[in-house]
């Protein structure tokens, strides 16, 4: 009397089934076992190790990277094996298993009891595939199955429909993920992934990638692209880059990789549609601060030069760079605008 019928639950799906009121959430692997059995599946993709049942094991580790802990509950205790065999087999039967009976929604592969495919070391059906496995009838008749359960869960049929931002369940603080930075190490292997992958896309499905995104952008409404724009400024305020980080910017400069190349001359259009979009627009004071590289104004400096006594161009310029004043070293900068006269109005000859 030492065996129990356990299940695996999504926390993110309700689910309802008359024969099983206490799964209140969708199931996702039944089991039977005894001690610490139950715990076992998720320890191992907690230590990284993987699991004989493939879909299984990448469902688990979907939710683990994404900062979610499954549901594990007791369907019964106390049983002797041949009454937890017996349980289990008839709780997979009336659940049904995803991949292998019509509405079915669970990841065993086998039918539960003493039955079902085990092996130890290496999958032998890696590689394979339904065809090879299970014949052409009976994967023709799965992929069928496949096929109109996942047809029932698409759209407004999906739990999950809608569900997004501030619906979610796992929103902003309430992310196990919330405010937790990956590593240097992490962020370069995902950055060697991504490159492996684009090296290994050919030019047409890049050249589609890019056309779906741009697809996408044009849905954009502009309160949407200023949230955006707003969440990433707050995002990098005060950011502090890594020596790592830094140097790559460095080296994959694109203004630095093209200079002198007609690639960064802008085209007639773009031009047209920045001056469009900037005909009219007023800069706060703060916004115009940002953009000045020196941000003393005109009058003062023009005050301290007065002040100082400063007569020519030359003492002008010795006094800025031994005294390190933040301001150009030729007065005639841009940012002053209409406001500069001349030399000899700025020294007040």
């Amino acid at each position: 009397m030492e065996y129990y019928v356990y299940a695996y639950l999504d926390p993110l799906i309700s689910y309802e089934n008359k024969d099983f009121p206490e799964i209140k959430n969708m199931p996702i692997y039944i089991g039977r076992g005894k001690n610490d059995r139950l715990n076992q599946h998720w320890k191992s993709i907690l230590s990284g190790r993987k699991l004989s049942n493939v879909q299984f094991y990448l469902k688990l580790k979907k939710m683990k990277d994404s900062g979610i802990r499954p549901i594990i509950i007791l369907l019964q205790d106390n049983l002797t094996l041949e009454d937890a065999n017996f349980l289990e087999k008839r709780v997979i039967s009336l659940i049904g298993r995803r991949y292998y009976d019509e509405d079915g929604v669970l990841l065993n592969v086998a039918e539960g009891g003493e039955g079902g495919i085990t092996w130890i070391g290496e999958n032998p059906f890696k590689g394979k595939t339904l065809e090879e496995i299970h014949g052409l009838e009976k994967s023709k008749e799965m992929k069928r199955i496949l096929s109109e359960s996942a047809s029932k869960r698409n759209g407004e049929l999906n739990p999950m429909f809608g569900i997004r931002g501030e619906k979610h369940p796992l929103f902003g603080e309430k992310s196990p993920r919330y405010n937790v930075k990956h590593d240097e190490r992490t962020r370069k292997e995902i950055s060697d992934k991504v490159k492996k992958f684009r090296e290994n896309m050919s030019q047409e499905d890049f050249d589609t990638l890019n056309n779906k995104i741009r697809e996408s952008k044009s849905r954009w409404t502009d309160e949407y692209i200023m949230e955006i724009k707003r969440k990433v400024s707050e995002a990098n305020k005060n950011r502090d880059f890594s020596d790592f980080h830094r140097e790559n910017l460095s080296l994959k400069n694109y203004k630095k990789l093209n200079k002198g190349s007609s690639i960064l001359k802008l085209k007639e259009t773009t031009k047209k549609k920045i001056s469009s979009s900037l005909k009219g627009r007023e800069f706060s004071a703060e916004h115009k601060k940002n953009l000045r590289r020196f941000n003393v104004e005109y009058e003062d400096l023009k005050k301290m030069v007065i002040e100082k006594g400063i007569r020519s161009k030359r003492e002008y310029k010795e006094w800025v760079t031994e005294n390190n004043i933040d301001a150009p070293l030729n007065p005639n900068f841009k940012s002053f605008g209409k406001k500069w006269k001349g030399w000899k109005s700025f020294l007040d000859k």
